[in-house]
């Protein structure tokens, strides 16, 4: 796989512990869709950018995938956009917003897509 995009995800249990969930999409040769969950885990509080940029940076770089994402995808809490921003701040940012109806509720999603210059 070449590219991959990715979403994530950060909540808090009725236990008031923090967990970070991190899935990776790609495309195959054939033209295949292939998804994956790379991490669920708990995420110790502050979940401050800076943490939550920590954990994303040391997933991408275990699964030797830092080089390779290109979108991730989360939602709008300032601490998981300035997360975001970081861990593709070597590359010019394109901001995409899509809103989404999710039951009764409106959620925007940000969508970072990092653009690899040739």
């Amino acid at each position: 796989m070449n590219y991959v995009a990715c979403t994530t995800d950060l909540w808090t249990a009725r236990n008031r512990q923090g967990y970070l969930g991190v899935t990776c999409s790609w495309i195959d040769d054939d033209y295949n869709l292939n998804e994956n969950l790379l991490v669920l885990s708990h995420l110790p509080s502050p979940h401050t950018a800076a943490s939550i940029h920590k954990k994303l940076e040391n997933v991408f770089i275990e699964l030797k995938l830092n080089e390779k994402v290109t979108y991730i995808t989360c939602n709008n809490g300032s601490n998981m956009i300035a997360a975001c921003n970081v861990c593709l701040m070597f590359y010019p940012l394109l901001y995409f917003i899509i809103v989404l109806k999710i039951i009764k509720f409106d959620t925007i999603l940000l969508v970072f897509y990092r653009h690899k210059k040739n």
